[in-house]
């Protein structure tokens, strides 16, 4: 098993198997287990059992009745040795009390603002702070870091991976009244009320992690863990000598509840150098930089790459990039980490779940962001006054990245929601909208940015094999700086592309054109405005045979069509002069 199984296996624990497991690592009876938890001894064992499955630890065939518990505490010797302690019974009973212990997280590096950033809010009067962030970006491992430097101690409030296995917070209010040495009361009201008078009384850091399950589709509490708003209620008293951190990767939108927002960025270039030299593995070469800002710093890639790099590629960075840098999502653990969002995402919210795939018709290359009317175009099937809360609830939950009313997707993102689209109905329409959107947008080409612009619907049409569409793209006029060009009715963009100095983006995209369509009055200016671009980088054998078959298409339209005779003329002589010059 991978270290990245492991990680996997265990975050996913139940909070129940999490409890049997650390007293089972710890020495502890399966009888003494039983008694500390009020179960039987034969749960336990069925616990433990499961445990070891969930792991990895199967019995090859079904009739064989070993143990696989010593298989079990060598793995966790492994990737976890602080968790053993051979026969010493464990003084704590919960997963995060084990975090409590001083020992050093290597993994936790380049945080020293966001810890400034937490110190601050706290300084503030802040009783409540969620730490809202992509999916890897190092949350909890902020979280549990940060409670355990300011308190030393700290309780935490787990989130199950998935809404099903959430525990109520009922059940854990009491056992975290227990592990404060307070007994809980008969109903939840009186349990809240002693909770909060030990956290007046005393300075203890309270952790809320993984909320994104317990929400709905508009990140509100699902209907059977609404206790958590009274419990969230308590711990923004102002009163408390506590804090609260809750790390999400969606924003809460409960109106009674009073917290303040930290978004957490992802580490700089700076802390994956240290991660990365704390492994002995070089950063001095191109692919590092690269690497860094494919994942935008992601700590959950960092330490994914990394670990890949020292196992599959004997430590060097440059051909584990050169192999993998066309598919982002070549690690497993990568891939699971985005496709989980994906799923959450269509489970919760379709109409968000649609746009997300959507929006990854969008090159983000040239033109790196798309103005929110580039979103709208995609919601087809949206109504129109729910589109902004469908834009919303994809910027609430981190999966569109957005900055002064411009909107991308993280190349990761992009790489699943393409994916995704490609395999959908939606392919050809949302690049059929996305097209109609930048050629609408555009009604003038002064400078180069205007012109990519404007290109880009060739891209769109050009991915559902439209060819004749994009030749349209190529030669749809619009207003011209060149006052002789408005005076036809404007300038076409193939025009505007060889004298914006773009010729070879015009070279390529004319060629894929030509090969594709075969007739129209279109095609023969895709011909003469590549015959010109051959003429100005100086190949005029192949500038004289477009412009000769510019005219031969020229010819067969004027016959079918005399309408077509002016728009040529001009372009005809001009073409004729230069041809004749270079000859």
């Amino acid at each position: 098993m991978s270290k990245g199984q492991f990680d996997k296996a265990f975050n996913e624990l139940t909070h129940r198997r999490r409890e049997v497991l650390i007293k089972f690592l710890a020495g502890e009876t399966d009888e003494a287990i039983a008694k500390s938890l009020n179960i039987t001894k034969a749960t336990v064992r069925q616990h433990i059992r499961d445990i070891c499955e969930e792991f990895g630890l199967k019995n090859e065939f079904p009739d064989q009745r070993y143990s696989k518990r010593a298989d079990l505490i060598a793995l966790f010797q492994r990737y976890k040795p602080d968790f053993v302690v051979s026969k010493t019974p464990i003084e704590t009973t919960t997963l995060e009390h084990i975090t409590q212990k001083s020992i050093p997280d290597k993994n936790f590096v380049g945080r020293e603002t966001a810890i400034a950033d937490l110190n601050d809010l706290d300084s503030q009067g802040a009783k409540v702070i969620l730490i809202h962030a992509k999916g890897g970006v190092g949350k909890t491992t902020l979280a549990r870091n940060y409670l355990q430097q300011k308190f030393g101690f700290y309780i935490e409030f787990p989130i199950a991976k998935e809404t099903e296995n959430i525990t109520p917070i009922e059940s854990l209010l009491e056992e975290r009244l227990r592990q404060l040495n307070e007994e809980p009361g008969r109903e939840f009201g009186v349990s809240l009320e002693r909770f909060r008078q030990k956290l007046q009384g005393e300075r203890i850091g309270v952790l809320i992690d993984n909320l994104e399950p317990a929400l709905d589709e508009n990140c509100k509490l699902i209907k059977p863990h609404r206790r958590y708003v009274e419990l969230l209620r308590v711990l923004a008293d102002p009163s408390l000598q506590s804090l609260t951190l809750i790390t999400s990767r969606d924003r809460l939108r409960e109106a009674d509840v009073s917290l303040r927002y930290y978004f957490l960025e992802g580490l700089s270039v700076n802390a994956w150098e240290e991660y990365f030299h704390s492994r002995s593995l070089e950063t001095n070469s191109p692919a590092f930089s690269a690497i860094h800002n494919a994942f935008g710093g992601n700590a959950k890639a960092m330490e994914i790459i990394a670990g890949a790099i020292q196992v599959d590629y004997a430590g060097n960075l440059e051909p584990y990039w050169q192999m993998n840098q066309g598919d982002l999502l070549v690690e497993a653990d990568l891939r699971d980490l985005v496709t989980t969002q994906f799923n959450c995402l269509e489970q919760r919210h379709f109409s968000a779940f649609k746009l997300l795939c959507r929006l990854g018709c969008y090159r983000y290359q040239d033109i790196a962001t798309v103005s929110i009317n580039g979103l709208f175009c995609l919601l087809w099937d949206v109504p129109e006054s729910q589109h902004r809360r469908v834009v919303n609830s994809l910027r609430d939950r981190s999966l569109v990245e957005f900055q002064n009313g411009e909107y991308w997707l993280h190349p990761v993102i992009r790489e699943e929601a393409i994916s995704r689209l490609r395999m959908s109905e939606d392919w050809e329409t949302a690049n059929r909208n996305a097209a109609e959107f930048w050629t609408k947008s555009v009604n003038k080409v002064y400078i180069m940015e205007e012109a990519l612009q404007a290109f880009e619907a060739y891209y769109h049409y050009l991915a559902i094999d439209d060819f004749e569409a994009a030749c349209s793209v190529m030669v749809y006029r619009r207003k011209s700086k060149w006052k002789w060009h408005n005076l036809e009715g404007g300038e076409n963009l193939g025009t505007s592309l060889r004298t914006l100095g773009l010729l070879q983006k015009l070279m390529l995209a004319a060629t894929q054109i030509i090969g594709n369509v075969l007739r129209g009055i279109n095609l023969v200016s895709i011909h003469l405005n590549l015959a010109q671009s051959y003429w100005i980088v100086g190949n005029l054998s192949e500038s004289l045979r477009e412009y000769e078959n510019a005219e031969i298409l020229d010819i067969e339209c004027l016959h079918a069509n005399t309408n077509s005779q002016n728009d040529l003329t001009l372009d005809r002589f001009y073409m004729c002069s230069l041809v004749g010059k270079g000859l």
